[in-house]
């Protein structure tokens, strides 16, 4: 089992291990500026990431990072660099060969701002690594073991919509195939699902920003069943089955009941999280 440290502003109590064990803390906050529709209110996405003390080559932190959570950790500006100054290990910047463009596992995006160390790129290194307490990168072989880093990535719509309305919003912000409707198997984002303890925490943590006193989960009640937006069975004992109207799932602002039941056709704030991703570039 991994070992996890968490290098963040807050830590949200004790761990519950579970079978997924995903796991994280607020790292840094970003503005995430979408086309605006009346009404609406610039969004906050937050990025929360994760240190693993393992060492595992770049490959497998990738892979792990993309099953648990997010990607392994993006870089982009001096501010974002700023903010993971007391983490080390692998970040998600690759190259293929050393002819090849810089690269960041979360979408393969191209890289623009590197903050490489003296000397650095080496020449046939193609992963990208940092020490503690330096804004400078490293390289290194992609199957030298390292730390890594990891991060998730979600997001608060202060628009008040309904549960179906708030699913369609978060599978349009990013779409696999643009030339495809964004169907439950063609975006990036869903409404959020919120498995662990620390999905939990860290949710109810976020939506203290929120606008409405309650915001949409991608909680459902479906075909005699509690289920999650991207698929997964809800295993709640607290929540009761439901008959007649169409009820979802939300979590209270300020709270203290795990989930609250309402009529899908009511209007709130909602939370969207980028999905995992899965298999290879």
């Amino acid at each position: 089992m991994f070992h996890t440290e968490y290098l963040c502003l807050q830590v949200f109590g004790n761990l519950l291990e579970d079978n997924t064990k995903r796991k994280m803390c607020v790292g840094f906050t970003l503005l995430l500026l979408l086309p605006l529709v009346c009404g609406q209110v610039v969004n906050l996405r937050t990025n929360m990431f994760t240190h693993y003390s393992n060492m595992v080559t770049w490959r497998y932190a990738q892979a792990y990072c993309r099953e648990y959570h997010t990607d392994l950790v993006t870089i982009v500006s001096e501010a974002d660099n700023q903010k993971v100054l007391i983490t080390q290990g692998w970040i998600g910047l690759y190259r293929e060969d050393s002819n090849s463009t810089w690269k960041w596992s979360r979408g393969t995006q191209i890289a623009n701002f590197f903050s490489w160390n003296t000397a650095e790129p080496a020449a046939n290194n193609n992963c990208a690594f940092k020490f503690n307490n330096t804004l400078k990168w490293q390289t290194d072989g992609c199957n030298v073991p390292h730390t890594f880093n990891c991060y998730d990535e979600t997001l608060l719509v202060t628009v008040n919509k309904t549960w179906e309305e708030a699913l369609h919003y978060c599978r349009a912000l990013e779409v696999v195939n643009p030339s495809n409707p964004a169907t439950d198997d063609n975006n990036f984002f869903d409404l959020a699902t919120v498995i662990t303890q620390h999905d939990y925490t860290n949710t109810r943590q976020k939506i203290l920003d929120a606008t409405t006193d309650e915001v949409w989960m991608g909680l459902r009640y479906l075909a005699g069943q509690w289920l999650w937006a991207g698929g997964e069975n809800a295993q709640f004992k607290s929540i009761q089955n439901c008959s007649g109207e169409e009820f979802c799932g939300t979590l209270v602002k300020n709270g203290t009941t795990p989930y609250e039941t309402r009529n899908c056709q009511l209007k709130m704030n909602f939370v969207c999280y980028r999905k995992p991703l899965s298999g290879g570039n």
